[in-house]
């Protein structure tokens, strides 16, 4: 069975509306532009979720119609009308960007919901990686349980691989205080991977705690010795700006 971005969303959010935790007009959901249709604003505005999307072009006329800035329209969906804001913005490449979301509240201005919207970018990376590094659609069987087994234990290497990102990197970043470097490096994914692939088996197999420990910690430092100049990002991040800053 094939089933799109939309879909998906709404199981999701159906999920997340019936936990405890999660309040009335308390949460906020950010959307990359494959998921925004009229349909899913009146789910969100139905369950009383406050949300973030970016949307593509031709998405909407009238809103292809506004000029760069902040500014809040109505719109139809279906039979009612909602009011939504939208934030248009020009990329350092010269693109313009649109983001529309149901917060009308003018304290909250550009600069914050560039910076909400950049904690995608994190899980574009997440995607990135599972995809296309460690190839996770690249199933060794056929059968349900192959495919389970590919899939679980594409999920354990990558979890680890975070772990040992941020402790690698912490390392990196204290050494690079005592440098003037231009860029800003960090450790090399692509390497980071083949890395674990080699050693990580090897590593859970040793039955003496210590010895695991110190496989571990030779890790680290291989991870450490091969780094690569951060990366552009499409929104700028508050701690690290990259050379793709946008601009108003």
């Amino acid at each position: 069975m094939s089933v799109d971005e939309r879909p998906l969303a709404g199981l999701h959010i159906e999920q997340l509306a019936g936990l405890v935790s999660f309040k009335e007009w308390q949460e906020l959901i950010l959307f990359d532009r494959g998921y925004p249709s009229f349909a899913l604003i009146q789910e969100l505005i139905g369950k009383k979720i406050h949300y973030v999307m970016r949307v593509r072009e031709k998405f909407s006329t009238k809103i292809d119609g506004l000029s760069r800035g902040d500014h809040v329209i109505t719109l139809e969906c279906g039979e009612e009308q909602v009011e939504v804001r939208v934030l248009k913005f020009r990329l350092s490449s010269g693109a313009e960007e649109t983001l529309i979301t149901d917060i009308l509240e003018k304290k909250h201005g550009m600069k914050a919901f560039k910076a909400l919207y950049f904690k995608r970018w994190p899980i574009e990376t997440k995607y990135d990686e599972l995809k296309n590094k460690l190839e996770i659609e690249n199933f060794s069987g056929r059968l349900v349980d192959n495919i389970r087994q590919d899939f679980y234990a594409a999920m354990i290497l990558t979890n680890l691989a975070a772990e040992f990102y941020k402790e690698a990197q912490a390392e990196v970043e204290e050494a690079q205080k005592q440098k003037a470097n231009k860029w800003r490096y960090q450790v090399n994914v692509n390497h980071e991977i083949g890395v674990l692939k080699d050693r990580l088996i090897q590593a859970l197999l040793i039955d003496d705690h210590i010895k695991r420990s110190e496989k571990f910690d030779e890790v680290v430092v291989l991870l450490e010795k091969r780094l690569a100049p951060d990366t552009p990002k499409p929104f700028p991040s508050p701690n690290h700006p990259s050379k793709s800053q946008i601009s108003s």
